[in-house]
């Protein structure tokens, strides 16, 4: 895996979305948690 890939991974978690799979994730996956967004979201801006 290149840095490229590790960006679009993270950026569909951010999202919501499974990466895998495609789908959102339910509202009470942790991914769906605000301060897991945000910081998905400000992980995906440092490069």
């Amino acid at each position: 895996m290149d840095v490229d890939q590790a960006i679009v991974i993270v950026q569909k978690l951010a999202d919501g979305v499974d990466p895998t799979t495609g789908e959102r994730f339910p509202a009470e996956s942790a991914y769906q948690n605000a301060d897991t967004v945000r910081a998905l979201h400000l992980v995906r801006g440092v490069r």
